[in-house]
Protein backbone atom coordinates (compact mmCIF):
# COMPACT_ATOMS: atom_id res chain seq x y z
CA UNK A 1 0.00 0.00 0.00
CA UNK A 2 1.67 3.25 -1.07
CA UNK A 3 0.56 6.63 0.69
CA UNK A 4 1.29 10.10 -0.55
CA UNK A 5 0.67 11.91 2.88
CA UNK A 6 4.08 12.72 3.22
CA UNK A 7 4.73 15.18 5.81
CA UNK A 8 6.02 17.90 3.34
CA UNK A 9 2.76 16.98 1.27
CA UNK A 10 -0.08 16.68 4.19
CA UNK A 11 1.30 20.08 5.99
CA UNK A 12 0.39 21.90 2.77
CA UNK A 13 -2.93 19.71 2.52
CA UNK A 14 -3.82 20.81 5.44
CA UNK A 15 -2.68 24.63 5.49
CA UNK A 16 -5.25 24.29 2.35
CA UNK A 17 -7.98 22.41 4.24
CA UNK A 18 -7.82 24.76 6.78
CA UNK A 19 -8.57 27.67 4.40
CA UNK A 20 -11.30 26.22 2.53
CA UNK A 21 -12.99 25.52 6.16
CA UNK A 22 -12.44 28.84 6.35
CA UNK A 23 -13.86 30.09 3.41
CA UNK A 24 -16.85 27.89 3.74
CA UNK A 25 -17.27 29.41 7.33
CA UNK A 26 -17.99 32.57 6.08
CA UNK A 27 -19.85 31.49 3.04
CA UNK A 28 -22.50 29.58 5.66
CA UNK A 29 -22.80 32.96 7.87
CA UNK A 30 -23.90 35.11 4.30
CA UNK A 31 -26.53 31.90 3.34
CA UNK A 32 -28.80 32.29 6.20
CA UNK A 33 -31.41 29.94 5.21
CA UNK A 34 -29.16 26.57 5.31
CA UNK A 35 -30.60 24.05 7.60
CA UNK A 36 -28.73 23.83 11.15
CA UNK A 37 -27.52 20.88 11.92
CA UNK A 38 -28.72 18.22 14.26
CA UNK A 39 -27.85 18.14 17.87
CA UNK A 40 -24.50 16.63 18.52
CA UNK A 41 -23.43 17.07 14.93
CA UNK A 42 -21.43 19.99 13.51
CA UNK A 43 -18.19 19.61 15.81
CA UNK A 44 -14.54 20.33 14.58
CA UNK A 45 -12.76 17.46 13.48
CA UNK A 46 -10.14 16.36 11.47
CA UNK A 47 -9.66 13.33 9.36
CA UNK A 48 -8.01 11.22 6.82
CA UNK A 49 -9.51 9.35 4.14
CA UNK A 50 -8.22 7.10 1.51
CA UNK A 51 -8.86 7.12 -2.35
CA UNK A 52 -7.84 4.12 -4.55
CA UNK A 53 -7.52 4.99 -8.42
CA UNK A 54 -8.82 2.55 -10.81
CA UNK A 55 -6.28 0.47 -13.39
CA UNK A 56 -7.04 -0.03 -17.30
CA UNK A 57 -5.00 -3.24 -18.80
CA UNK A 58 -5.34 -3.42 -22.34
CA UNK A 59 -3.63 -0.27 -24.32
CA UNK A 60 -4.79 0.19 -28.43
CA UNK A 61 -4.65 3.35 -30.90
CA UNK A 62 -7.12 5.57 -29.09
CA UNK A 63 -6.99 3.41 -25.48
CA UNK A 64 -4.18 5.62 -23.51
CA UNK A 65 -1.58 3.93 -21.61
CA UNK A 66 -2.00 2.88 -18.14
CA UNK A 67 -0.09 5.58 -16.96
CA UNK A 68 -2.23 8.38 -18.42
CA UNK A 69 -5.16 6.37 -17.78
CA UNK A 70 -4.88 6.43 -14.24
CA UNK A 71 -3.41 9.87 -14.37
CA UNK A 72 -4.64 11.87 -11.60
CA UNK A 73 -3.18 15.50 -11.53
CA UNK A 74 -6.18 17.42 -8.69
CA UNK A 75 -8.00 15.79 -6.29
CA UNK A 76 -11.19 17.24 -4.53
CA UNK A 77 -13.07 15.85 -1.53
CA UNK A 78 -15.74 17.42 0.18
CA UNK A 79 -17.97 16.21 3.46
CA UNK A 80 -21.81 16.67 3.57
CA UNK A 81 -23.92 16.31 6.72
CA UNK A 82 -26.49 13.30 5.89
CA UNK A 83 -29.53 15.08 8.46
CA UNK A 84 -29.01 18.90 6.27
CA UNK A 85 -27.14 17.84 3.28
CA UNK A 86 -24.51 20.99 3.91
CA UNK A 87 -21.20 21.30 3.10
CA UNK A 88 -19.45 20.53 6.13
CA UNK A 89 -15.57 20.79 4.38
CA UNK A 90 -13.66 20.45 1.63
CA UNK A 91 -10.37 20.49 0.30
CA UNK A 92 -8.38 20.27 -3.11
CA UNK A 93 -4.74 18.92 -3.45
CA UNK A 94 -2.27 18.61 -6.88
CA UNK A 95 -1.50 15.14 -6.77
CA UNK A 96 0.27 14.13 -9.89
CA UNK A 97 -0.11 10.31 -9.40
CA UNK A 98 -0.44 7.13 -11.82
CA UNK A 99 -0.51 4.64 -9.15
CA UNK A 100 -3.40 1.95 -9.65
CA UNK A 101 -5.28 -0.12 -7.27
CA UNK A 102 -3.15 1.41 -4.14
CA UNK A 103 -4.57 3.35 -1.32
CA UNK A 104 -3.89 7.12 -1.05
CA UNK A 105 -5.14 9.49 1.72
CA UNK A 106 -5.36 12.71 1.88
CA UNK A 107 -6.85 15.00 4.95
CA UNK A 108 -9.15 17.60 5.60
CA UNK A 109 -10.73 19.52 8.11
CA UNK A 110 -14.56 19.11 8.68
CA UNK A 111 -17.29 18.58 11.04
CA UNK A 112 -18.37 15.47 13.07
CA UNK A 113 -21.57 13.32 12.68
CA UNK A 114 -23.38 11.05 10.01
CA UNK A 115 -21.97 12.57 6.24
CA UNK A 116 -21.15 11.52 2.80
CA UNK A 117 -18.06 11.90 1.44
CA UNK A 118 -17.21 12.63 -2.20
CA UNK A 119 -14.25 12.77 -4.55
CA UNK A 120 -13.39 13.81 -7.99
CA UNK A 121 -10.18 14.07 -9.41
CA UNK A 122 -8.98 15.94 -12.50
CA UNK A 123 -10.76 18.83 -12.10
CA UNK A 124 -8.52 21.54 -13.61
CA UNK A 125 -8.84 22.31 -17.25
CA UNK A 126 -12.45 19.82 -17.52
CA UNK A 127 -15.48 21.39 -17.24
CA UNK A 128 -18.81 20.88 -16.08
CA UNK A 129 -22.45 22.86 -15.44
CA UNK A 130 -25.28 22.50 -13.71
CA UNK A 131 -28.74 23.36 -14.05
CA UNK A 132 -29.50 24.37 -9.83
CA UNK A 133 -30.68 27.98 -9.72
CA UNK A 134 -29.11 28.24 -6.38
CA UNK A 135 -25.55 26.69 -7.20
CA UNK A 136 -25.88 29.06 -10.57
CA UNK A 137 -27.04 31.86 -7.88
CA UNK A 138 -24.19 31.19 -5.80
CA UNK A 139 -21.45 31.11 -9.09
CA UNK A 140 -23.03 34.78 -9.59
CA UNK A 141 -21.94 35.90 -6.67
CA UNK A 142 -18.73 34.25 -6.09
CA UNK A 143 -17.66 36.38 -9.25
CA UNK A 144 -17.16 32.68 -11.33
CA UNK A 145 -17.60 33.03 -14.68
CA UNK A 146 -17.96 30.00 -17.66
CA UNK A 147 -15.16 29.71 -19.64
CA UNK A 148 -14.70 27.22 -22.54
CA UNK A 149 -17.87 26.84 -24.72
CA UNK A 150 -20.22 28.52 -22.16
CA UNK A 151 -19.07 25.74 -18.90
CA UNK A 152 -17.55 26.60 -15.76
CA UNK A 153 -14.40 24.86 -15.01
CA UNK A 154 -14.98 21.80 -12.37
CA UNK A 155 -12.93 23.43 -9.68
CA UNK A 156 -14.94 26.61 -9.90
CA UNK A 157 -18.10 24.53 -9.70
CA UNK A 158 -16.80 22.37 -6.45
CA UNK A 159 -15.60 25.25 -4.91
CA UNK A 160 -18.45 27.07 -4.67
CA UNK A 161 -20.89 24.32 -4.07
CA UNK A 162 -22.21 23.95 -0.85
CA UNK A 163 -25.06 21.25 -0.80
CA UNK A 164 -25.50 17.66 -1.59
CA UNK A 165 -28.24 18.36 -3.79
CA UNK A 166 -25.92 21.28 -5.99
CA UNK A 167 -23.09 18.20 -6.08
CA UNK A 168 -25.65 15.66 -7.51
CA UNK A 169 -26.83 18.55 -10.05
CA UNK A 170 -22.93 19.17 -11.37
CA UNK A 171 -22.68 17.42 -15.11
CA UNK A 172 -19.49 16.94 -16.45
CA UNK A 173 -19.25 18.21 -20.15
CA UNK A 174 -17.43 17.32 -23.24
CA UNK A 175 -16.09 19.96 -24.72
CA UNK A 176 -16.12 18.84 -28.16
CA UNK A 177 -18.12 15.99 -28.68
CA UNK A 178 -17.67 15.28 -32.13
CA UNK A 179 -14.32 14.10 -31.07
CA UNK A 180 -14.23 10.84 -29.57
CA UNK A 181 -10.71 9.06 -30.24
CA UNK A 182 -8.18 12.05 -28.75
CA UNK A 183 -8.42 12.75 -24.63
CA UNK A 184 -5.66 14.23 -22.45
CA UNK A 185 -4.42 12.21 -19.89
CA UNK A 186 -6.24 14.22 -17.26
CA UNK A 187 -9.77 11.58 -17.06
CA UNK A 188 -12.52 12.64 -15.12
CA UNK A 189 -13.08 10.73 -12.02
CA UNK A 190 -15.43 10.55 -8.83
CA UNK A 191 -16.85 8.26 -6.19
CA UNK A 192 -18.06 8.60 -2.74
CA UNK A 193 -16.40 7.48 0.46
CA UNK A 194 -17.80 3.66 1.69
CA UNK A 195 -16.59 2.22 4.73
CA UNK A 196 -14.90 -0.68 3.30
CA UNK A 197 -12.03 -0.78 1.28
CA UNK A 198 -13.33 -3.45 -0.94
CA UNK A 199 -16.69 -2.97 -1.38
CA UNK A 200 -18.96 -4.37 -4.08
CA UNK A 201 -18.69 -1.86 -7.15
CA UNK A 202 -22.49 -1.97 -8.05
CA UNK A 203 -23.04 -0.01 -4.98
CA UNK A 204 -20.68 2.73 -5.36
CA UNK A 205 -22.94 5.11 -6.74
CA UNK A 206 -24.99 4.40 -3.71
CA UNK A 207 -25.31 8.03 -1.94
CA UNK A 208 -23.43 5.50 1.77
CA UNK A 209 -23.04 7.60 5.03
CA UNK A 210 -20.41 7.29 7.50
CA UNK A 211 -20.27 8.68 11.02
CA UNK A 212 -17.40 11.20 11.40
CA UNK A 213 -15.95 11.32 15.34
CA UNK A 214 -14.44 14.09 16.94
CA UNK A 215 -11.14 14.18 16.08
CA UNK A 216 -10.55 15.80 20.34
CA UNK A 217 -8.03 18.39 18.56
CA UNK A 218 -5.78 14.95 17.09
CA UNK A 219 -6.71 13.43 13.81
CA UNK A 220 -9.27 10.34 12.69
CA UNK A 221 -8.36 7.88 10.13
CA UNK A 222 -11.41 6.73 8.26
CA UNK A 223 -11.34 2.91 7.62
CA UNK A 224 -12.71 2.86 4.12
CA UNK A 225 -11.96 4.56 1.08
CA UNK A 226 -13.36 6.67 -1.61
CA UNK A 227 -13.10 4.41 -5.17
CA UNK A 228 -12.76 7.07 -8.24
CA UNK A 229 -14.12 6.07 -11.41
CA UNK A 230 -13.95 6.93 -14.80
CA UNK A 231 -16.91 8.75 -16.15
CA UNK A 232 -16.04 7.49 -19.42
CA UNK A 233 -16.63 3.95 -21.08
CA UNK A 234 -13.82 2.73 -23.49
CA UNK A 235 -15.38 0.82 -26.67
CA UNK A 236 -13.13 -0.96 -29.22
CA UNK A 237 -14.11 -2.73 -32.36
CA UNK A 238 -12.13 -5.87 -34.16
CA UNK A 239 -13.52 -6.54 -37.33
CA UNK A 240 -12.53 -9.00 -40.20
CA UNK A 241 -13.81 -10.70 -42.74
CA UNK A 242 -14.50 -14.52 -43.62
CA UNK A 243 -16.56 -15.71 -46.66
CA UNK A 244 -20.18 -17.47 -45.93
CA UNK A 245 -20.73 -20.97 -47.49
CA UNK A 246 -21.61 -20.41 -51.10
CA UNK A 247 -19.06 -16.92 -51.23
CA UNK A 248 -15.50 -17.05 -52.87
CA UNK A 249 -13.17 -13.99 -53.14
CA UNK A 250 -14.36 -11.66 -50.74
CA UNK A 251 -12.91 -8.58 -50.72
CA UNK A 252 -13.61 -5.58 -47.93
CA UNK A 253 -12.77 -2.28 -48.05
CA UNK A 254 -13.77 -0.33 -44.59
CA UNK A 255 -14.32 3.29 -45.55
CA UNK A 256 -15.53 4.86 -42.31
CA UNK A 257 -17.19 4.58 -39.26
CA UNK A 258 -18.60 7.40 -36.80
CA UNK A 259 -20.61 7.25 -33.22
CA UNK A 260 -24.20 8.27 -33.11
CA UNK A 261 -25.80 9.59 -30.15
CA UNK A 262 -22.47 10.50 -28.15
CA UNK A 263 -23.64 12.29 -24.79
CA UNK A 264 -22.29 15.65 -23.99
CA UNK A 265 -22.98 15.26 -20.24
CA UNK A 266 -22.33 13.01 -17.38
CA UNK A 267 -23.43 13.69 -13.64
CA UNK A 268 -20.71 13.53 -11.64
CA UNK A 269 -22.17 11.18 -8.86
CA UNK A 270 -23.87 7.95 -10.77
CA UNK A 271 -27.95 8.36 -10.67
CA UNK A 272 -30.48 6.67 -12.39
CA UNK A 273 -30.88 9.04 -15.06
CA UNK A 274 -28.45 9.89 -17.74
CA UNK A 275 -27.40 13.97 -17.50
CA UNK A 276 -28.62 15.11 -20.70
CA UNK A 277 -31.88 13.23 -20.70
CA UNK A 278 -33.68 16.28 -19.63
CA UNK A 279 -32.61 18.72 -22.48
CA UNK A 280 -31.98 15.42 -24.82
CA UNK A 281 -32.25 17.34 -28.06
CA UNK A 282 -29.50 19.08 -27.72
CA UNK A 283 -27.47 16.66 -25.69
CA UNK A 284 -26.14 13.90 -27.83
CA UNK A 285 -24.23 14.60 -30.93
CA UNK A 286 -22.49 12.26 -33.70
CA UNK A 287 -18.92 11.74 -34.06
CA UNK A 288 -16.87 13.20 -36.80
CA UNK A 289 -16.40 10.89 -39.66
CA UNK A 290 -13.67 8.45 -39.53
CA UNK A 291 -11.73 6.67 -41.91
CA UNK A 292 -8.87 5.72 -38.99
CA UNK A 293 -8.09 1.98 -38.78
CA UNK A 294 -5.37 0.12 -37.63
CA UNK A 295 -4.07 -3.15 -38.30
CA UNK A 296 -4.08 -5.08 -35.32
CA UNK A 297 -3.64 -8.87 -34.04
CA UNK A 298 -4.15 -10.70 -30.61
CA UNK A 299 -1.60 -12.95 -29.24
CA UNK A 300 -2.02 -16.77 -30.45
CA UNK A 301 -3.95 -15.49 -33.06
CA UNK A 302 -2.27 -14.98 -36.80
CA UNK A 303 -5.90 -13.11 -38.09
CA UNK A 304 -5.35 -9.32 -38.62
CA UNK A 305 -8.06 -7.40 -37.40
CA UNK A 306 -9.60 -3.45 -38.95
CA UNK A 307 -9.79 -1.78 -35.36
CA UNK A 308 -10.98 1.49 -33.62
CA UNK A 309 -12.02 2.71 -30.54
CA UNK A 310 -12.99 5.45 -29.23
CA UNK A 311 -14.28 6.83 -25.16
CA UNK A 312 -18.08 7.88 -24.23
CA UNK A 313 -19.35 9.19 -21.47
CA UNK A 314 -21.51 6.69 -19.74
CA UNK A 315 -25.67 6.14 -21.72
CA UNK A 316 -27.75 4.00 -20.27
CA UNK A 317 -31.16 2.63 -22.25
CA UNK A 318 -33.40 -0.18 -21.33
CA UNK A 319 -35.24 -1.89 -24.36
CA UNK A 320 -39.33 -2.00 -23.87
CA UNK A 321 -41.05 -5.04 -22.53
CA UNK A 322 -41.61 -6.41 -26.12
CA UNK A 323 -38.11 -6.79 -26.68
CA UNK A 324 -37.40 -10.62 -26.19
CA UNK A 325 -34.97 -11.22 -29.08
CA UNK A 326 -31.47 -9.50 -30.80
CA UNK A 327 -33.62 -9.16 -33.72
CA UNK A 328 -36.20 -6.61 -31.93
CA UNK A 329 -33.53 -4.39 -30.89
CA UNK A 330 -33.01 -2.96 -34.64
CA UNK A 331 -36.78 -2.38 -35.59
CA UNK A 332 -37.51 1.14 -36.39
CA UNK A 333 -40.89 2.59 -36.90
CA UNK A 334 -41.98 2.79 -40.61
CA UNK A 335 -42.40 6.45 -42.00
CA UNK A 336 -45.95 6.84 -44.19
CA UNK A 337 -43.87 6.28 -46.99
CA UNK A 338 -42.93 3.13 -46.10
CA UNK A 339 -39.11 4.14 -44.89
CA UNK A 340 -37.39 3.54 -41.59
CA UNK A 341 -38.03 6.70 -39.04
CA UNK A 342 -34.48 6.38 -37.47
CA UNK A 343 -37.29 5.79 -34.24
CA UNK A 344 -36.32 2.38 -33.01
CA UNK A 345 -39.34 0.54 -32.18
CA UNK A 346 -37.55 -1.18 -29.51
CA UNK A 347 -37.19 2.06 -27.37
CA UNK A 348 -39.91 4.22 -28.13
CA UNK A 349 -43.57 3.14 -28.23
CA UNK A 350 -44.80 5.14 -31.02
CA UNK A 351 -42.86 6.94 -33.75
CA UNK A 352 -42.22 9.92 -31.52
CA UNK A 353 -38.33 10.92 -31.22
CA UNK A 354 -37.27 11.63 -27.41
CA UNK A 355 -34.41 10.88 -25.10
CA UNK A 356 -35.60 7.00 -24.97
CA UNK A 357 -34.42 7.00 -28.49
CA UNK A 358 -30.65 8.61 -27.64
CA UNK A 359 -29.05 4.90 -26.96
CA UNK A 360 -25.51 4.91 -28.66
CA UNK A 361 -25.05 3.16 -32.27
CA UNK A 362 -22.36 2.80 -34.29
CA UNK A 363 -22.17 3.15 -38.19
CA UNK A 364 -19.49 1.53 -39.99
CA UNK A 365 -19.93 1.75 -43.95
CA UNK A 366 -17.76 -0.54 -46.02
CA UNK A 367 -17.31 -1.75 -50.07
CA UNK A 368 -18.06 -5.47 -50.53
CA UNK A 369 -17.48 -7.81 -53.05
CA UNK A 370 -17.38 -11.46 -53.97
CA UNK A 371 -18.60 -13.70 -56.16
CA UNK A 372 -21.10 -16.63 -56.18
CA UNK A 373 -22.61 -19.28 -58.23
CA UNK A 374 -26.44 -19.14 -59.49
CA UNK A 375 -27.39 -22.26 -61.60
CA UNK A 376 -23.35 -23.09 -62.22
CA UNK A 377 -22.51 -19.43 -63.64
CA UNK A 378 -20.06 -17.43 -61.45
CA UNK A 379 -21.92 -14.28 -60.29
CA UNK A 380 -19.43 -11.20 -59.25
CA UNK A 381 -21.12 -8.86 -56.57
CA UNK A 382 -19.86 -5.73 -55.67
CA UNK A 383 -21.67 -3.11 -53.22
CA UNK A 384 -21.26 -0.29 -50.04
CA UNK A 385 -23.02 -1.66 -46.77
CA UNK A 386 -23.45 0.30 -43.91
CA UNK A 387 -23.62 -1.66 -40.81
CA UNK A 388 -25.00 -0.04 -37.83
CA UNK A 389 -24.54 -1.98 -34.07
CA UNK A 390 -26.47 -0.35 -31.25
CA UNK A 391 -23.84 -0.87 -28.29
CA UNK A 392 -25.35 -3.24 -25.63
CA UNK A 393 -26.25 -6.39 -25.21
CA UNK A 394 -24.74 -7.75 -22.50
CA UNK A 395 -26.39 -7.54 -19.05
CA UNK A 396 -28.50 -10.06 -17.95
CA UNK A 397 -29.51 -13.58 -17.06
CA UNK A 398 -31.57 -14.56 -20.21
CA UNK A 399 -31.63 -13.77 -23.82
CA UNK A 400 -34.28 -11.20 -23.38
CA UNK A 401 -32.86 -9.06 -20.58
CA UNK A 402 -29.64 -8.97 -22.96
CA UNK A 403 -31.79 -8.02 -25.86
CA UNK A 404 -33.44 -5.33 -23.42
CA UNK A 405 -29.74 -3.77 -22.90
CA UNK A 406 -29.08 -0.76 -24.26
CA UNK A 407 -26.39 0.17 -21.44
CA UNK A 408 -22.93 2.19 -21.93
CA UNK A 409 -21.40 2.39 -18.36
CA UNK A 410 -19.17 4.58 -16.36
CA UNK A 411 -15.14 3.37 -16.38
CA UNK A 412 -16.10 0.21 -18.13
CA UNK A 413 -14.84 -1.47 -21.33
CA UNK A 414 -16.71 -3.14 -23.87
CA UNK A 415 -15.36 -4.72 -27.03
CA UNK A 416 -17.17 -5.96 -30.19
CA UNK A 417 -15.77 -8.19 -33.09
CA UNK A 418 -17.10 -8.00 -36.01
CA UNK A 419 -16.90 -10.53 -38.67
CA UNK A 420 -18.18 -9.52 -42.01
CA UNK A 421 -19.31 -12.25 -44.23
CA UNK A 422 -20.57 -10.96 -47.32
CA UNK A 423 -22.22 -7.83 -48.43
CA UNK A 424 -25.21 -7.75 -46.23
CA UNK A 425 -23.87 -10.55 -44.09
CA UNK A 426 -22.38 -9.49 -40.23
CA UNK A 427 -22.04 -11.37 -37.24
CA UNK A 428 -21.07 -9.28 -34.19
CA UNK A 429 -19.41 -10.62 -30.66
CA UNK A 430 -19.86 -8.41 -28.09
CA UNK A 431 -18.20 -8.23 -24.52
CA UNK A 432 -18.80 -6.23 -21.30
CA UNK A 433 -15.76 -6.39 -19.73
CA UNK A 434 -15.29 -4.36 -16.25
CA UNK A 435 -16.88 -3.79 -13.10
CA UNK A 436 -18.99 -7.41 -12.97
CA UNK A 437 -20.56 -8.61 -9.84
CA UNK A 438 -18.09 -10.74 -7.86
CA UNK A 439 -19.21 -14.06 -8.60
CA UNK A 440 -21.48 -13.38 -11.56
CA UNK A 441 -21.13 -15.24 -14.43
CA UNK A 442 -19.60 -13.48 -17.59
CA UNK A 443 -21.88 -14.58 -21.04
CA UNK A 444 -19.60 -14.48 -24.23
CA UNK A 445 -22.23 -12.95 -26.37
CA UNK A 446 -22.33 -13.60 -30.23
CA UNK A 447 -24.84 -11.59 -32.39
CA UNK A 448 -25.52 -10.73 -35.92
CA UNK A 449 -27.11 -8.38 -37.84
CA UNK A 450 -27.32 -8.16 -41.90
CA UNK A 451 -28.28 -5.07 -43.37
CA UNK A 452 -27.65 -2.95 -46.61
CA UNK A 453 -27.68 0.92 -46.52
CA UNK A 454 -28.71 0.86 -42.98
CA UNK A 455 -31.88 -1.58 -43.65
CA UNK A 456 -31.97 -4.24 -40.71
CA UNK A 457 -32.69 -8.05 -41.85
CA UNK A 458 -34.05 -10.17 -39.36
CA UNK A 459 -31.79 -13.30 -38.69
CA UNK A 460 -32.44 -16.20 -37.24
CA UNK A 461 -31.15 -17.39 -34.55
CA UNK A 462 -29.86 -20.40 -31.90
CA UNK A 463 -27.37 -20.96 -28.76
CA UNK A 464 -24.62 -22.26 -28.82
CA UNK A 465 -23.06 -24.28 -26.03
CA UNK A 466 -21.53 -21.49 -24.15
CA UNK A 467 -22.82 -18.43 -25.89
CA UNK A 468 -25.72 -16.76 -27.65
CA UNK A 469 -25.95 -17.15 -31.22
CA UNK A 470 -27.94 -14.20 -33.41
CA UNK A 471 -26.71 -14.52 -37.17
CA UNK A 472 -25.94 -16.54 -40.13
CA UNK A 473 -23.83 -19.10 -38.37
CA UNK A 474 -22.96 -21.11 -34.92
CA UNK A 475 -19.85 -21.63 -35.62
CA UNK A 476 -18.45 -17.91 -35.62
CA UNK A 477 -15.84 -17.26 -32.89
CA UNK A 478 -16.47 -18.38 -29.59
CA UNK A 479 -15.01 -18.03 -26.17
CA UNK A 480 -12.45 -21.27 -26.83
CA UNK A 481 -11.06 -19.16 -29.78
CA UNK A 482 -7.57 -18.56 -29.75
CA UNK A 483 -6.43 -15.14 -29.12
CA UNK A 484 -9.76 -14.51 -27.22
CA UNK A 485 -8.90 -11.58 -24.41
CA UNK A 486 -9.47 -12.40 -21.05
CA UNK A 487 -11.61 -10.48 -18.85
CA UNK A 488 -10.55 -7.21 -17.96
CA UNK A 489 -11.70 -5.54 -15.20
CA UNK A 490 -11.75 -1.91 -15.05
CA UNK A 491 -11.27 -0.18 -11.90
CA UNK A 492 -11.83 -2.14 -8.53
Amino acid sequence: MIYFGKNDIRNRLRRAACCLAAATTISACIKEELPAPDDGEGQPTRVEVALELPAMEIQTRAMMSEKDDSQVNTLWVGTFLASTGVKSGSAFSEVNRSDQHVFHTLTLDTKSGPSRIAGVANVDDNYGTTDNETLLEDLREAGKRPTQAGYYTLRDLLEVVRTWEQYRSIRAAHINPANVSSFAPNLIMAGIYHSAQTSDPAAWNNEATVTIPSSQNGKVTLPGAIHLRRLLAYVRFDIRWEAAAGITDLEVDLKSWRVVHNPTYSYLHEQAANAGDAAWERSYAASNLSRNFESTTRPGDARTYRTFDFYQYENRHTGLDGVTVYADREREHKLDGGGNSGIYASLCPEAEDGPANRATYVEIEAEVAYATTIDGVRVDRTGTARYCVHLGYCEGADEAARARDFNCRRNTKYTYTMVIRGLDKIVVEARREGEELPGAEVAEIVRGQMGQQGQPVQLPGGKGPDRYVHGITSTCAGPERPGSDPLIFLGL
